[in-house]
């Protein structure tokens, strides 16, 4: 996951966010087959628990 998809502020390093083993709520924005990738996003998946318009 894209640093800037955890959360609004876009630090240099996620270790600040995130640690290793933390469970976090993510919504699937893209899947590529041919790349094997997975783009996920905790900022978007929070924003659409809290009912936010363009979630």
């Amino acid at each position: 996951m894209h640093t800037s998809e955890l959360g609004e502020e876009h630090p240099d390093h996620p270790r600040p966010l995130v640690r290793v083993g933390d469970m976090l709520p993510v919504k699937v924005l893209d899947i590529d087959l041919v790349g094997r990738r997975i783009t996920l996003s905790h900022r978007q998946a929070v924003s659409a628990r809290q009912g936010e318009p363009g979630a």
